[in-house]
């Protein structure tokens, strides 16, 4: 079983990214979205975080935010089995989040 915080962060950021996708215009049905287009929906959602303030999340709340979808992906109540993380199939997206920290650590 999860611990309370993780199930929490999970449903948080999944919420999230559904709710970003809908200010969009775009499908925020992340359960069933191809690979390559829910792919794509986290290439565009990496770039454009940013905290209440405007400011950019730091690379561990990014990493941690990349984690909680890819456990709601993987969660039993939509068991996708994705690997949003290490598979080629999310090369690109996994880029746009090393290409967001790199900026951050630049800005400091």
């Amino acid at each position: 079983m999860q611990p309370l915080v993780t199930k929490k962060q999970k449903e948080q950021y999944a919420t999230k990214f559904k709710d970003f996708l809908q200010s969009k215009n775009l499908s925020s049905n992340i359960e069933t979205v191809p690979v390559n287009i829910l792919s794509n929906y986290l290439s565009y959602f990496y770039f454009s975080l940013r905290s209440k303030k405007g400011d950019m999340y730091s690379p561990s709340t990014l990493i941690c935010i990349g984690a909680s979808i890819q456990r709601y992906l993987n969660g039993p109540e939509i068991d996708r089995k994705l690997n949003i993380i290490n598979d080629k199939n999310f090369s690109h997206n996994n880029g746009v989040l090393k290409a967001v920290i790199k900026r951050w650590m630049e800005e400091g």
